[in-house]
């Protein structure tokens, strides 16, 4: 590693192989690696097919990262954690080792990953698998089928909050945009997250205490790779302590006159952001894995769980340096926390073939624009949908089967007010030691015990759908917060999205009224936003056996109760052993 002048050690933290450096007065921090490269071992057999393989280690550790400390969750020693870099027809192995401490389990989600053959390995804590046991270890093992852009998080409680999430990129197959097909020259991962000074857990106590009245915790700050700044003038909290000028911005060096893809990931817990370069256009070429006709745009709206890949020019501009902004939508929130600063920011500089001014792009502040269209937002919403088309045309087909489910967050009196999300009459709450495909499977009762009647526990929403049916789901969204919704297994048709105007909040579902379905090739995708007091209805084909979840990916709804499930019967996949083992554990306890 090469420091700059002025750079002052304030902490070294060796975690496994990884050498990370706090600095003070250093404007930039190192460049983000791609670890995802090295700490993998890859297998090529006879036929030719390659099995990668990773050791995982998830454990916590105190990092000041924004100047705050706090308890993070490192994969390896790193935050973010690896990025997966992988060719359709690979094979994926991932032996994760739970070395968090006290009983906390843990787990990974593939989102995106559709995990045909392989449901088990879908990560979903309570759906597919129970948790992980502290110091015990499970192996991952799923195919790589698909070209895109994917991500891989924690399905356990808040803890993709407190950073065990990271990023998983397929090449290869069918794709048309590629470095080999001459469509970019390079590419770079930027995840976006939003950032809680205290733990995951404290935060969800207070949304669930009186004192939140049942709005949802707003974020102190947010990252770019990890990265950002914090000024603590704005530190209000009287139980921990700012550092000043311990945070730095994410930096990226771009070679001029070439075209980068830029895969955009928002791993948040709950911000939509809005993602800009400034003066350079974008043109948006993927959303959540489906590769679009390419979309000019100067900004691009992000929810949690989606996926954006654009195309960036590096033209001859009058400077060499530019401000990459992820602004929060503070129109997604309820209301406005003073420690934020919505503007989260990374810097790309031209690379140089001179040191000196190498030594100036990097000490200087950059002068670049902001693009003047994205200054406000009255909006909470994703890209518009009628402007995204696959490149591949598959219209939507008319309906086998209908579900209506209707969105709703509830404060009860019986218990203490305490926010409880609901998909219908159902409260989502994980069953411990019974995970619905092992119910499913007859491998357990969903009571634990011999004379339960009922196959789905009492906090279960599970709708059976018939093999190869067209299903439509319309969700009517009740709440005054929007609900980003993935549905795990499949990409799904946006035949329509509704939102009220703005004031107004009778946009729910009318079935009476007259309803117009975009079913000419419309967009699919697996992360898709249900407006404020909106509706939406989206279709899908269930062609994928297992069962799979379908939730809020605002993880205050998920971790509240916003998950129902779809049951595709038929499932013949065999359980691994340990799988079984560690279901059995956390019955014991």
């Amino acid at each position: 590693m090469t420091s700059f002048k002025r750079c002052v050690l304030v902490g070294l933290i060796c975690l496994g192989s990884l050498l990370t450096l706090f600095v003070v007065e250093d404007f930039f921090q190192f460049q983000i690696r791609d670890w995802g490269l090295r700490d993998v071992e890859v297998e090529v057999d006879s036929d030719g097919q390659r099995t990668l393989k990773y050791e995982w280690h998830i454990a916590r550790h105190t990092l000041p990262l924004d100047g705050v400390e706090k308890k993070m969750i490192l994969v390896n020693g790193m935050f973010p954690g690896p990025t997966i870099h992988g060719k359709v027809g690979d094979r994926v192995i991932v032996n994760v080792h739970n070395d968090l401490e006290g009983e906390e389990t843990t787990s990974v989600h593939w989102h995106g990953i559709k995990q045909r053959g392989s449901n088990a390995m879908d990560g979903a804590v309570g759906v597919t698998q129970c948790g992980i046991p502290s110091g015990d270890n499970l192996t991952y093992s799923f195919d790589l089928d698909e070209p895109g852009t994917y991500w891989w998080h924690s399905h356990v409680g808040t803890q993709r909050l407190d950073g065990m999430f990271g990023g998983l990129i397929v090449k290869g197959g069918d794709e048309h945009y590629s470095e080999i097909n001459n469509s970019y020259d390079e590419e770079v991962v930027v995840i976006l997250s939003d950032h809680y000074h205290r733990s995951g857990e404290r935060v969800l106590q207070w949304y669930l205490s009186r004192s939140s009245g049942g709005q949802e915790p707003v974020p102190s700050n947010g990252f770019i790779n990890g990265q950002n700044v914090y000024d603590c003038e704005r530190f209000m909290d009287t139980e921990l302590t700012c550092i000043p000028k311990v945070g730095r911005h994410a930096h990226f060096e771009f070679h001029k006159n070439k075209r980068y893809r830029v895969r955009i990931i928002n791993a948040s817990a709950m911000a939509n952001f809005r993602f800009s370069i400034d003066e350079h256009e974008f043109q948006v070429i993927e959303a959540d894995s489906i590769e679009i006709e390419p979309v000019k745009a100067h900004y691009i709206p992000i929810s949690s769980g989606q996926r954006y890949s654009a195309i960036v020019h590096t033209e001859n501009k009058n400077r060499n340096s530019f401000f990459m902004r992820a602004e929060m939508n503070q129109e997604c929130f309820n209301y406005k926390n003073e420690e934020l600063d919505p503007e989260i920011k990374g810097v790309i500089t031209y690379k140089s073939n001179t040191f000196k001014d190498l030594l100036k792009s990097r000490e200087s502040i950059p002068s670049s624009k902001k693009w003047e269209d994205i200054m406000s937002f009255d909006m909470c919403l994703d890209m518009d949908e009628r402007t995204l088309q696959p490149l591949t045309h598959l219209d939507a087909p008319e309906p086998d089967q209908t579900v209506v489910v209707w969105t709703k967050i509830v404060q009860l009196h019986q218990n203490n007010l305490a926010p409880y999300a609901y998909f219908n009459r159902t409260s989502w709450a994980p069953s411990i030691g019974a995970p619905n495909l092992h119910v499913e499977l007859g491998l357990v009762n969903a009571s634990m015990g011999p004379k339960s009647t009922k196959k789905w526990g009492g906090k279960q929403m599970v709708v059976d759908i018939e093999p190869e049916n067209v299903v439509q789901l319309i969700i009517s969204n009740g709440d005054e917060s929007p609900h980003p919704f993935h549905l795990h297994g499949h990409d799904f048709w946006i035949v329509k999205i509704y939102e009220p105007p703005k004031g107004y909040i009778h946009g729910q579902w009318d079935p009476d009224e007259h309803h117009e379905y975009k079913t000419n090739n419309p967009i699919r995708r697996d992360t898709f936003t249900v407006p404020r007091f909106g509706h939406a209805v989206i279709r899908f084909k269930a062609d994928n056996p297992g069962i799979w979840a379908f939730h809020c990916h605002i993880l205050w709804h998920l971790t509240t109760g916003m998950m129902m499930q779809f049951n595709q019967n038929h499932i013949s996949e065999k359980i691994p052993q340990i799988m079984l083992d560690q279901c059995s554990q956390m019955r014991t306890l």
